[in-house]
């Protein structure tokens, strides 16, 4: 069976069946294995050539191939290789939760590629990285304090520079409903693009509830520890 929900980024797809020819391996993540990120990677290289100019590249590149440079050890995942209902699907994940011969619930874009694996029979779900990151509330305490110091800051600062280029009282008293709104406005543009990431994820992450018909288990989610990686029992 397959199911598609549209969305602006990307078309979503689910696909039920028996998991059959599983296949994974226990390696670094790898930008390769995603076509995708090969082909946005193609499209703006011209762009940054010519941005940053040879005399950057020349040191961008002395700086990757320096043998004494740190490098961060690369963060390791399941790369995983299954079929349903004659479908190959592939994705990174950090637990597996599947077997052969079992059911499986499967969201993958239009290529195949993995985003989350559903058992039902054992409730468990486990998302490609960073869409588990959508599970937790983005609209908390911090996202408010962040707004309202931003807004103050906003605020005092253009009613200064308000207040002396106001030729009277008067003016500056009338423009202040004004100043309140645009200061409002842009302070929650300020915040909106500081949380971007944690909003992209937590959309996409709905879509994939909701395509799983679980949208009423965001919230009774738990985290558990599989193996080497994290899954979410309802």
């Amino acid at each position: 069976m397959a199911v598609s929900i549209n969305g602006e980024a990307m078309r979503l797809y689910l696909v039920s069946g028996t998991v059959s020819n599983l296949r994974f391996s226990r390696e670094a993540y790898s930008a390769s294995k995603f076509q995708q990120f090969e082909e946005t990677a193609t499209e703006f290289a011209p762009l940054l050539l010519e941005a940053i100019g040879e005399n950057g590249m020349a040191m961008s590149s002395a700086a990757l191939n320096d043998p004494d440079r740190v490098r961060p050890e690369p963060a390791k995942g399941y790369w995983i290789e299954i079929e349903v209902v004659g479908r190959t699907l592939k994705g990174w994940f950090g637990s597996i939760s599947i077997e052969n011969g079992g059911h499986v619930d499967a969201v993958c874009d239009k290529n195949g590629l993995l985003m989350a694996l559903h058992n039902p029979l054992a409730r468990l779900i486990v998302f490609k990285p960073p869409c588990p990151e959508g599970l937790k509330p983005v609209f908390n305490r911090s996202l408010l304090y962040a707004y309202l110091a931003v807004s103050a800051l906003l605020f005092f600062g253009e009613a200064l520079v308000l207040a002396f280029a106001a030729s009277t009282w008067g003016d500056f008293f009338e423009l202040m409903p004004f100043l309140l709104a645009t200061t409002a406005s842009v302070a929650a543009l300020f915040v909106l693009l500081a949380f971007r990431g944690e909003l992209i994820n937590g959309r996409r992450t709905r879509k994939i509830l909701k395509l799983l018909g679980l949208s009423d288990t965001a919230s009774k989610l738990t985290e558990e520890y599989i193996g080497t990686g994290y899954a979410y029992r309802y």
